[in-house]
């Protein structure tokens, strides 16, 4: 009687560590056939991870070749996805208030930098139409009150705009450079 008891722990030890590295034994980080696809798809096909097929949207793409050309022009360079954690720091005290900084963790469009990136001139927000939903509004005024409290212009572009020709984003983006940076 306890040889079969044995036996059906031994079994169930074995079912469960075969069931924790994926049924094929091998862990999917190791595996050779983690890539899935022809040789021109080399994206990693996981079931927790998947690199993007694309960072920045179509709509995103349109702004940022505008933006690359008035950086260009202006010997400035523009930064598309760019995390608020790495333009601002909270102060120590006000981490040891609250742990997490999580308000921080929210990406920006587009920045416009000095060519040296020893100044932060503008950020860029191209809100499409997610941007109506409640929790996208209730983000976006976050990020909203977190620039307006550091002092960083912050302007944004919606893709409901009746004109967000070439002509008026180079016209609005020259602009606002113009009027809050007096070096510029």
């Amino acid at each position: 009687m306890l040889g079969f008891l044995l036996v059906g722990l031994f079994l169930i030890f074995i079912i469960t560590i075969v069931a924790l590295i994926g049924g094929n034994g091998k862990t999917q980080k190791n595996d050779k056939n983690a890539f899935e696809g022809n040789e021109k798809d080399t994206r990693f096909k996981y079931d927790i991870y998947n690199p993007k097929e694309y960072f920045i949207s179509n709509y995103e793409r349109y702004f940022y070749n505008i933006f690359k050309e008035i950086a260009t022009e202006n010997n400035l360079i523009v930064h598309p996805q760019l995390n608020l954690a790495s333009i601002i720091e909270k102060p120590k005290s006000n981490l040891q208030k609250s742990r997490t900084n999580n308000a921080l963790f929210r990406n920006i469009d587009f920045a416009f930098f000095t060519e040296d990136y020893r100044e932060l001139l503008l950020l860029v927000e191209i809100n499409d139409r997610t941007h109506l939903r409640k929790d996208r509004k209730e983000r976006d005024q976050k990020v909203i009150n977190i620039c307006k409290t550091v002092g960083i212009k912050l302007i944004h572009f919606y893709s409901t705009s009746n004109d967000n020709s070439k002509e008026h984003v180079k016209y609005v983006i020259l602009k606002v450079l113009k009027e809050n940076n007096p070096n510029f």
